[in-house]
């Protein structure tokens, strides 16, 4: 997410000593993160004369629209072919989606002012300095020349979010940099991605950053790469935690009121879910201590929640809750995994809803009706879903009837539970 955005263009670079380069993985992230209006020229870096078995027919049948080019080269020894592939680079560019249309030339000068400016950031307000020396005050017409800018990589902005709307980060390299001192900063790795205050001033105040510690904070929280514990100094990376899984057993394992609910999904699944998961529902987190890299549990009102990446099937989220809220818990977590997973485009995945026919109720795991299908069944007026374990035909409207929980209202959030605050 920090380095995709629409109607864009990359190069993959592949190793070809190495024979590492998921080919599939990086072509799935650009079309569900970048759309189909992206493109992608694959760059098959040869080391020391080592080739690569690219499967160039089998890519382009199923990734053909996005797959601009194929370059193969040796970067290190083929420097008279390199301004060929620049040219070949040049002319990919001018052909993406909006180049070479007209803009006003104010925005032209904008932008122009913008490279100009010296620093890795600027305020907003000088941002809007910069627009009213070529008239531009509207306050709309500001909202849609940031939003322009952000797609087409002159900055990075976050107009609407009430920490981050006051910088304009103009150095895009800069500021991936300075998230990853943190993903990759040994502190956090020795202290398993849990951190004091302290261990994240020290980080970033090695770039004289003091002032700009919360903003930050609050740019990884938006990323889902960090959370602030409530009412503490504590700091949480999920990527970085244990590996074990905290306990033996579940301390509700068995129980006989179980909500069973699952998100499958295909060969492709976007990496650091979890961690995004993590941090989107971290607010609902009362024992830190139950939070892993695979998993973490979660409270509302005494209704307890485990949510795990499978151990037994791949790509596949396991939830499991118990207590009198169930359903409104389920209809919570089922909200932050829409949000997490929106930024990524016709992504394919299945929820899978528990049967309740009289074998699935007594079983310790029931069978799984396909959610999506069950809507498709009650659009077509069908009235029963056949259970996949038991064979028993099962009333779709009860079965739907934990997916349909409506809250009455948004919850109130504190800002010390959404935010990130440290005091410099």
């Amino acid at each position: 997410q920090i380095f995709f955005s629409d109607k864009s263009y990359y190069v993959l670079v592949a190793d070809t000593r190495e024979q590492g380069t998921d080919f599939s993985y990086w072509l799935n992230t650009v079309k569900q993160l970048a759309g189909d209006d992206s493109s992608v020229l694959i760059l098959l870096n040869k080391k020391f004369g080592h080739g690569i078995k690219f499967d160039e027919r089998g890519f382009r049948g199923h990734f053909g629209k996005i797959i601009k080019d194929i370059i193969e080269l040796d970067l290190q020894n083929d420097i008279a072919k390199i301004p060929d592939m620049q040219d070949t680079v040049k002319l990919h560019l001018r052909q993406l989606p909006g180049i070479g249309d007209p803009l006003p030339p104010s925005w032209v000068e904008i932008r122009n002012d913008l490279l100009d400016e010296q620093e890795n950031f600027i305020t907003f307000d000088r941002f809007r300095e910069i627009c009213a020396a070529y008239n531009i005050t509207d306050s709309s017409v500001i909202r849609t020349l940031s939003g322009y800018f952000s797609r087409i990589g002159v900055f990075t902005h976050y107009i609407d979010d009430p920490v981050l709307v006051e910088r304009i980060y103009l150095n895009s390299n800069w500021l991936v940099n300075t998230v990853y001192e943190v993903l990759d900063n040994k502190r956090v790795k020795e202290k398993q991605g849990r951190l004091k205050e302290s261990d994240v001033k020290a980080i970033w105040q090695k770039k004289e950053l003091d002032f700009e510690i919360n903003r930050l904070t609050q740019l990884m929280h938006n990323f889902g790469l960090m959370y602030h514990i409530p009412n503490s100094k504590d700091y949480v990376v999920p990527e970085h935690l244990p590996t074990d899984q905290p306990y033996d057993v579940w301390e509700h394992d068995g129980a006989a009121d179980i909500l069973h609910f699952i998100y499958e999904f295909d060969k492709y699944m976007p990496k650091g879910l979890m961690s995004r998961l993590i941090v989107s529902l971290n607010r609902y987190i009362t024992d830190h201590i139950r939070v892993w890299h695979r998993g973490f549990n979660i409270e509302l009102k005494g209704t307890q929640a485990e949510i795990i990446e499978t151990y037994g099937a791949a790509n596949t989220f396991q939830i499991r809750i118990v207590g009198t809220n169930k359903v409104e818990l389920l209809s919570i977590i089922r909200e932050h995994f829409t949000e997490v997973l929106m930024p990524f485009k016709n992504l394919n995945y299945k929820q899978l809803v528990p049967c309740t026919c009289d074998e699935c109720a007594i079983a310790p795991v029931p069978g799984f009706h396909d959610y999506n299908k069950l809507l498709s069944l009650r659009e077509k007026g069908k009235t029963g879903s056949q259970c996949p374990e038991s064979g028993e035909i099962v009333d779709i409207s009860y079965l739907l009837q934990i997916t349909e929980f409506v809250r009455e209202k948004v919850e109130q959030v504190d800002d010390d539970e959404s935010l990130a605050i440290i005091k410099n």
